[in-house]
């Protein structure tokens, strides 16, 4: 399946600075807070200073978040450092967190800023607004023509993808709530601590581009199995990725299906990767081992298996599409814990073949199906 986009992730983080709120009005409408430009960035204010508090971190550049309904329901706030790009967060109030992901460091790239470099220079009046697809896909779509271009580089069709574009308001009373971020008070004030965090080093990761273009085929879970297997064993590196792919391909029972612009896209079962992964490191003198987890598996697993220096994948189905599905190598999880004591947040670091970068996602999303663990030692 083709989802990819990878950002950066710093570990280590065990202490968070306090930040006081401020008293953001209520406008009355069913009791929750209007989340405008201002007060998104506020929170990103404190976000980061909590992520990354050994850094002076600003945020800035907020920009507005729309749910396949055409409503409103987030926003994109950037992080900068001295000037320089360093990170994002991306607020999903759809969802009970509030946080979809982030990502911090020089090479951190938010998916808004992404589908705009992708996307073409096009003569179109409308107004381009930013959707989220699903838990890895957003899509920058002209209100006019209603095409977009995806943090992927893929051309999409609002009325294919079931966006809704220019929605009316589901707030019958306010003609303009569709185009506002109504949210409830406790998610715009819910600042975090750093509870647990680690992750791993020592594995190669190659760009979906890179390895169509030396490979002429993709597949997520090979691309996954890869990045794995590099992290135990030798693997043959740039040079070897055509043979390693191909390896890896047959090994897995991987099938082509569908071909586009002379690219075989593959189709993997989950349950062929633990295996392949073990027969390829054992034909290169390395004994390994595997178990599937299935049925939603706990965060324990990917904790326990970074915390003894190895790496999994992550594989889920995207709740919104029943023929979508990914996979992604696991590099490490951070635990986020509500400074109020509401809760925490669950976040994987996955590595997932689009640049070579890491993408810090919320693993208790409810965006995500039939999710499976694969563990590698």
């Amino acid at each position: 399946m083709n989802r990819k986009r990878i950002v950066a992730f710093i570990v280590g983080v065990l202490s968070a600075v306090f930040i006081a709120f401020p008293a953001y009005a209520d406008d009355g409408t069913d009791g929750k807070v209007l989340v405008d430009d201002a007060v998104a960035v506020d929170m990103g204010e404190r976000f980061f200073s909590t992520v990354v508090p050994d850094q002076q971190v600003t945020a800035a550049d907020p920009i507005k978040l729309y749910n396949k309904d055409g409503q409103a329901s987030g926003y994109v706030v950037h992080a900068y450092c001295d000037g320089t790009p360093y990170g994002y967060v991306v607020y999903d109030f759809d969802s009970d967190s509030g946080i979809a992901e982030f990502a911090y460091g020089e090479e951190a790239t938010s998916p808004y800023m992404t589908s705009t470099e992708l996307a073409p220079a096009t003569r179109s009046g409308g107004e381009k607004k930013f959707y989220k697809l699903d838990m890895v896909t957003y899509a920058l779509i002209d209100d006019e023509t209603e095409l977009g271009f995806t943090n992927f580089g893929e051309i999409v069709d609002a009325e294919a993808e079931g966006v809704t574009v220019n929605s009316a308001s589901t707030r019958s009373s306010k003609p303009t709530s569709w185009n506002q971020c109504f949210v409830d008070a406790t998610v715009v004030y819910k600042d975090y601590n750093v509870g647990q965090a680690n992750a791993v080093s020592g594995y190669q990761t190659y760009s979906e581009p890179l390895v169509e273009s030396t490979t002429g085929t993709y597949a997520c879970v090979v691309s996954a199995m890869l990045t794995v297997s590099s992290h135990f064993v030798s693997t043959g590196g740039t040079s070897g990725l055509k043979s390693d792919y191909a390896e890896l391909w047959n090994l897995s029972s991987t099938t082509v299906y569908k071909v586009e612009n002379g690219i075989s896209y593959g189709s993997t079962n989950m349950k062929n990767a633990g295996p392949a992964i073990v027969a390829y490191a054992k034909a290169r003198g390395k004994n390994l081992n595997y178990a599937n987890h299935f049925l939603f598996p706990g965060m324990n697993v990917y904790r326990d298996s970074i915390d003894d220096g190895n790496m999994s994948i992550f594989g889920a189905g995207l709740a919104a599409d029943s023929d979508i599905g990914h996979a992604m190598a696991v590099t490490g999880y951070m635990t986020l814990n509500a400074k109020d004591g509401s809760g925490s947040l669950n976040c994987l670091s996955v590595c997932d073949g689009w640049n070579g970068n890491t993408r810090i996602l919320n693993y208790d999303s409810s965006y995500y199906r039939d999710m499976t663990a694969i563990a590698i030692w």
